[in-house]
This record gives C-alpha cells, sequence and structure tokens, in this order.
C-alpha cells in the first residue's frame, strides 16, 4: 500500500518500535525525532535548543530558536565564592563577595565580618550595622556601645563614633574667663551643647 496525502506517515525506530501517532515523535514527548538522540525516551531533552552546556539550570536556548544562555560555557556558580547566576545564565558576584562596602558601614563583605552578610553569596549588604543607635556604623565606630550623645547632658558624638562633653560642659573653663560652662553662666555658652568657649567675655 501506498500511503496518500491524508495517510499518516509510520516511522519505524531501528529496533521496531513504531510512531504510532505519525508526527516524527516516537517518545510522544513533543520534540521531533530528528532533534533528538534518544527517540523513544519521554524524559529525552536533547533537542539542541533544550540543550543546557554548563549545567548550570538555564537551558542554552527557548526551542524557538532563541538563545536563553548569554554565557552558555561559564558553568554553575560557585557559591562558596559568592557567584550567583543571573536571568541570563551569566554569573555575577554577591554583594557579599565583591570587594565593595555595599552599605557604607566601614566593613566589606562576608569574608571582611559585616554583619549583614549571613554567607558569601548573600546578595545584600544593605543592613546597616548600628549596635549603638549613635548614626556611626560599627565597622567605623571606635565606640560602639556608648550609645547615641545625650544633648541634654552637654554630651557631642564625635565622626569616630565616640562620645565627649562639648567645652559648655565639660566643668573646664576652656577660656580662662572665670565663669565655668553654660550652667556656670559663661557668657560664652549658647547652651550646653556648645562647643566654644574660647570668647573673651571680659572684653
Amino acid at each position: 500500500m501506498i500511503a496518500g496525502p491524508t495517510d499518516p506517515i509510520i516511522l519505524v525506530a531501528l529496533d521496531g518500535n513504531f510512531d504510532l501517532d505519525g508526527g516524527g515523535d516516537l517518545d510522544l514527548d513533543g520534540l521531533t525525532d530528528l532533534d533528538e538522540v534518544s527517540h523513544e525516551d519521554p524524559d529525552d531533552d536533547t533537542d539542541p535548543c533544550l540543550i543546557d552546556t554548563d549545567d548550570d539550570g538555564v537551558n542554552d536556548g527557548d526551542g524557538q530558536g532563541s538563545q536563553l544562555d548569554l554565557c552558555p560555557n561559564q558553568g554553575p556558580p560557585n557559591s562558596a565564592a559568592g557567584e550567583l547566576l543571573d536571568s541570563d545564565g551569566c554569573i555575577f558576584l554577591a554583594q557579599c563577595s565583591d570587594t565593595v562596602d555595599n552599605d557604607s558601614d566601614g566593613v566589606t563583605d562576608f569574608s571582611g565580618g559585616d554583619a549583614s552578610c549571613d554567607t558569601a553569596d548573600d546578595d545584600s549588604e544593605d543592613s546597616f550595622d548600628d549596635a549603638d543607635s549613635d548614626g556611626v556604623g560599627d565597622g567605623v565606630d571606635s565606640c560602639p556601645n556608648e550609645g547615641p550623645a545625650d544633648a541634654g547632658q552637654g554630651e557631642i558624638l564625635k565622626a569616630d563614633g565616640c562620645i565627649r562633653q562639648s567645652q559648655c560642659s565639660d566643668g573646664i573653663d576652656n577660656d580662662n574667663d572665670g565663669p565655668i560652662d553654660f550652667a556656670g553662666n559663661d557668657a560664652s555658652c549658647d547652651n550646653i551643647i556648645d562647643d566654644s568657649e574660647d570668647t573673651d567675655d571680659n572684653a
């Protein structure tokens, strides 16, 4: 019998199995046999467009001729080295491994002891660590346990995160004019946190 234009074409594999659907798809997995290595395994995904060359979980193509993995030869990321995989199949370094102080707290990366990094492949270094809540990051705070300055007590916060008394509350006659501090009615002190007691109010 010669197949007519409306008759299905039955393909026969070398082992005698038949392509019962007549569509050139012996394993009925939706992939044409010509594109597959094993034509009888429904789990066969060796269509050239569905191959994952570097085993990173991103197929080289989408099966429709479009490339999915823009870095098909990079291989899977090494999480221990802080490598992550983006949606294009390309590897990049997580914030906690990129040698950048992303949260400007004075400490860089997981390996450098940044407390906001849980692991090397943690991609969020944006937690500002400030144990004493004084606004100075722990990484640069020379006095990380002193707490915020108490303006009511004349305390001033220095750039290094340490607290000191202002000149107008330190108990010292800084300008040698007799009166001491704002509390002692030194006329050169505008308030208790005024840090200049060097005006000669007798002039």
